[in-house]
């Protein structure tokens, strides 16, 4: 393992010992196992209420027909800790499961928006199409190879992906630009349900996004 993601590995076994601690004393959950974030906290506690879609901003009260959708996304992840795909880094990397797992990093979509991002990094597309209907304002440009998300979902979008980088000192995305993700944090500051998440997951899994907390940590935070 390299040197960069060291820190990572200590951190989960810092996790790991403190886990006993964590269920008996504060009822939180530390899970490295995906299936279980994404079945058992996710769904039914994160939004047991039901909510609203990332990129579309369409309400849901039933899971059907979404996905949860990684904003740092997991090829970018595997590409950091030098795996050929999920599957060499679940039995390879004993980090992988908890950024896999990480709540932080984990968003309502719809089907159709997760599959056709993939692992796109987030820019800006010239022109003025909608790609999922008048009601979506998300936009995809294979020709352009970025993705970009609707005024009202890019501090959301900006703060995961700061948050991944300053929790486990994975690498700037390519072609992201940090002064990029700077300015969305800022033009689409933490609301209600920022919080709301921020506090839920802190329940969940025992930590918050200081990007959430703090705003003005975006502004000096480099990434290592």
């Amino acid at each position: 393992m390299t040197q960069r993601f060291s820190a990572i590995v200590q951190r989960v076994v810092f996790v790991c010992v403190l886990m006993p601690w964590f269920s008996a004393n504060a009822g939180q959950v530390v899970t490295s196992d995906y299936e279980r974030a994404v079945t058992v906290m996710f769904w039914p506690q994160l939004y047991r209420n039901g909510g609203q879609t990332l990129y579309c901003r369409q309400p849901f009260d039933m899971r059907l027909g979404l996905s949860v959708e990684h904003i740092y996304a997991l090829r970018w992840i595997e590409r950091a800790l030098d795996c050929a795909d999920t599957d060499q880094c679940r039995a390879q990397e004993l980090s992988f499961g908890y950024l896999e797992s990480d709540l932080h990093n984990m968003f309502p979509t719809r089907m159709g928006t997760d599959h056709a991002r993939g692992d796109f990094p987030f820019g800006f597309i010239p022109g003025d199409r909608r790609d999922f209907g008048q009601d979506c304002n998300f936009k995809v440009g294979p020709a352009w190879a970025y993705a970009q998300p609707q005024p009202e979902a890019r501090g959301e979008i900006a703060r995961a992906v700061l948050y991944m980088m300053r929790e486990y000192g994975l690498p700037l995305p390519e072609r992201t630009s940090l002064e990029l993700l700077r300015d969305w944090h800022h033009s689409d500051p933490p609301d209600a349900e920022d919080l709301r998440r921020n506090d839920e997951i802190e329940r969940l899994q025992g930590n918050r996004n200081p990007f959430v907390d703090n705003p003005a940590l975006a502004d000096w935070f480099v990434p290592g």
